[in-house]
């Protein structure tokens, strides 16, 4: 029930940072050879999710939906897409089996799809039971002290001005510098425009002109579809999520 309030663009942005952030702290010397590969298997893992794809795709159909587990459908996907990619073959197989973690392989895209693949919906998970929490703090009905009754109670009458003074000081934020950020005049979600500009834009001159474009597309297709909820299942056997 917790998963089913984070939609899927959201969850697969999560996955491809959690992808990067595992890149950069275990796999520091074959940083560049596989950040490419774990990006988009990182978009396309969970893209099978997306039932709209039955329109634009030939191999796609509502028979295929009703029968197959969604990450059979996004291998499909990511197949009849990019056929000319000459790295698939690795993330074909990570994007089949990133819910099998008993899987013997040597594939590193897979291992790392994996990690990412659970370790974001851990925070996912933590970040609603926060959120939740902290909404019921507000909900409470406890009565918040104002600052001025707490001053007037334990404070002399003649110091009281200048105690409220120095509270105001230090609740007052210091002046922010505006950052310039890229602008991506191709994606329409405020989300996908600062997750490019921030997570991708460092890292393009280590993806090709095609794993760029692969990447970018997927990206359009998630923010086409970002109602599309991280937990959907139009197959009874597919209970993974």
């Amino acid at each position: 029930d917790i998963l089913k309030n984070i939609n899927l663009l959201q969850h697969t942005l999560n996955v491809v940072k959690e992808s990067i952030k595992i890149l950069q702290e275990k796999y520091q010397k074959e940083y560049q050879l596989y950040l490419e590969r774990a990006v988009i298997a990182a978009i396309y893992h969970d893209i099978g999710k997306i039932k709209k794809m039955e329109e634009k795709l030939n191999g796609v159909t509502t028979h295929l939906f009703k029968n197959n587990p969604h990450y059979d459908i996004s291998k499909l996907i990511f197949m009849e897409t990019y056929p000319e990619y000459d790295q698939k073959d690795e993330i074909i197989e990570a994007i089949e089996n990133h819910h099998n973690s008993y899987k013997k392989s040597n594939n590193k895209i897979l291992e790392i799809l994996i990690k990412a693949d659970k370790g974001a919906r851990k925070k996912e998970i933590d970040k609603f039971l926060q959120d939740k929490k902290i909404k019921e703090r507000k909900n409470c009905g406890l009565r918040q002290v104002a600052l001025e009754d707490i001053a007037r109670i334990w404070v002399e009458q003649e110091h009281y001005q200048q105690v409220i003074k120095e509270e105001l000081k230090q609740e007052i934020p210091p002046p922010q510098k505006k950052e310039t950020k890229i602008i991506i005049p191709i994606f329409q979600t405020e989300d996908v425009k600062v997750f490019f500009s921030d997570t991708i834009i460092p890292f393009q001159k280590n993806i090709s002109d095609l794993g760029l474009e692969i990447i970018i597309q997927g990206l359009k297709i998630l923010e086409e579809n970002k109602d599309t909820p991280s937990v959907v299942s139009y197959y009874e056997g597919d209970n993974e999520y």
